[in-house]
């Protein structure tokens, strides 16, 4: 890996999180000097939240933000910008894959959340993110859910990682199936609907599709 790709503090980071090890006192450092200095929810890692900033930093425009409307007439962004770019030659190549709406819990008030696969170059592998449009459901906008090898089968991979993401959330705090597809990519709407029913399975949104299942179980079968 080209030394001048990455900075000293980038890569030390990255490397810790494709090997899966905790942060060192000096990486949990660096983490609170750029702003990961609170916990996000369980089922991520500081470590989880700063590589998926890091990987969408250059793809910010495309992310789902939000303005609120303030009484002097300005708006703030519910998604912080960080207004750094990398050079080119560090630039990921990020490929989108589908957006979804957690819920719509009032007039213009919606949760949506973008799937990617951002390339980063020097560790030549894909980083699965997540990215929601405030910090408000798990305390930072932006996660890397895992990673995948260039020769791998993206699309089993991404499928098993999103599933097990998204049955923890189910397991942890009975977290809701998402609402609905608002944007398709590489992912079309049948497809993220079967993974959310695959994850969601037991939950009473899908009552019905047991009860369906057990129905025709019950059928006699002529001999």
């Amino acid at each position: 890996m080209a030394d001048d790709i990455y900075t000293a503090d980038e890569r030390l980071l990255l490397e810790a999180w494709f090997n899966g090890k905790a942060p060192t006192l000096e990486q949990e450092a660096l983490l609170q000097n750029q702003g990961f200095d609170h916990e996000c929810c369980e089922a991520y890692t500081l470590l989880d939240a700063w590589v998926g900033a890091f990987a969408v930093r250059d793809i910010q425009a495309r992310l789902p933000n939000c303005g609120i409307g303030k009484s002097d007439g300005s708006f703030v962004l519910t998604r912080p910008i960080d207004r750094r770019r990398r050079p080119k030659k560090v630039a990921g190549l990020a490929r989108f894959l589908f957006r979804i709406n957690w819920a719509d819990s009032g007039p213009g008030m919606s949760w949506p959340a973008d799937y990617h696969l951002v390339w980063l170059p020097g560790f030549e592998r894909f980083v699965l993110t997540y990215s929601a449009d405030s910090p408000d459901a798990f305390g930072y906008c932006d996660f890397a859910l895992g990673w995948v090898q260039p020769e791998s089968d993206w699309r089993a991979a991404v499928r098993e990682m999103l599933v097990e993401d998204w049955r923890f959330q189910f397991n942890a705090w009975n977290q809701s199936p998402w609402a609905y597809v608002w944007g398709e990519g590489l992912i079309k709407e049948e497809e993220a609907l079967a993974w959310r029913r695959e994850a969601w399975k037991g939950h009473e949104d899908f009552a019905a599709d047991v009860e369906e299942q057990d129905a025709e179980d019950d059928e006699e079968v002529l001999p």
